[in-house]
């Protein structure tokens, strides 16, 4: 068995304190695009990555947490998954990812 491999977070990066996984979107209108990938957030005390799994591995976003903040609180990953157009109009919204670091909340 031949496995592909990537390194997502080095050593330096501290250990993995969050994961939150992306859930589908299960709309009755029909799938969202994003539901043929796995994406799920991983968080330490220093950053955020966003991998997608799906066709290969392949992070799709990082952010440095601010150093100034210290490390008094876990982050802490919440998904909003994606809302169907039934209730917010004619189209889909897209997924939202709630970063939370010490005092700040990012949202992306």
């Amino acid at each position: 068995l031949r496995h592909d491999s990537i390194q997502i977070l080095g050593g330096s990066s501290g250990q993995v304190l969050a994961i939150s996984v992306l859930p589908n979107s299960n709309l009755s209108s029909g799938p969202h695009p994003i539901d043929s990938f796995s994406i799920f957030a991983l968080a330490t005390n220093l950053r955020t990555v966003v991998i997608a799994l799906s066709p290969k591995p392949k992070v799709i976003f990082k952010r440095n947490h601010n150093q100034q903040a210290g490390t008094q609180f876990l982050p802490y990953l919440a998904w909003r998954p994606v809302l169907p157009h039934s209730h917010v109009g004619s189209k889909a919204l897209d997924p939202i990812l709630a970063i939370a670091c010490d005092k700040e909340i990012e949202l992306i």
